[in-house]
């Protein structure tokens, strides 16, 4: 219902992927990162952040099940937004079709770490960072397929579902995104 519109936060990262066996299908990274809190309050913007992050993934054959581990720790001078420090954890299966398609599920979990300086009584999880949220954790499921319109790009698309009863901005939701490798 908001008409709001500006600029979100920037954000970098060095990626360091130490495990590529492409033989056994076994891939491993890690990862540091900083998020500018360039963005306009009015977009939940704003929010400075030092990110650490790892994944694993195994293939076999055609199915493929990955694990994704984040942590978020806000940094500087945060905006009226707040300034929790969070966690969140993301287990992916998909299994290719074939060299177009591959339908995906993914369990996703969220955790406020510290509820820093709270500006309402519930967490912004992956949307934006509210502070609050301490005492309750967030678990939601996807399903979705990827779709690869080239060999090196890929557009993915999910209908997720909130499966706890946390106090949050969880809601049924569409997310889309584009995989680029190069």
């Amino acid at each position: 219902g908001s008409e709001e519109a500006g600029l979100d936060d920037i954000a970098l990262a060095v990626k360091y992927a130490f495990l590529q066996d492409w033989e056994s299908q076994t891939h491993a990274s890690i990862g540091v990162g900083y998020e500018f809190g360039i963005g306009d309050d009015d977009t939940l913007g704003g929010d400075d952040e030092f990110r650490v992050f790892g994944a694993f993934n195994k293939g076999f054959d055609r199915s493929h099940i990955g694990l994704s581990v984040n942590a978020l720790f806000a940094s500087g001078s945060e905006n009226v937004n707040g300034d929790s420090d969070r966690l969140s954890a993301h287990l992916h299966y998909d299994y290719e079709v074939n060299d177009t398609f591959s339908p995906i599920v993914e369990l996703n979990y969220y955790k406020t770490l510290n509820n820093g300086s709270p500006v309402s009584p519930f967490g912004g999880l992956d949307l934006g960072n509210f502070g609050g949220n301490e005492d309750e954790d967030s678990l939601s499921l996807a399903l979705g397929g990827e779709l690869r319109v080239q060999r090196d790009l890929a557009v993915r698309l999910g209908y997720e579902s909130p499966l706890t009863d946390s106090v949050d901005l969880w809601g049924y939701r569409w997310t889309a995104s584009a995989i680029w490798r190069f």
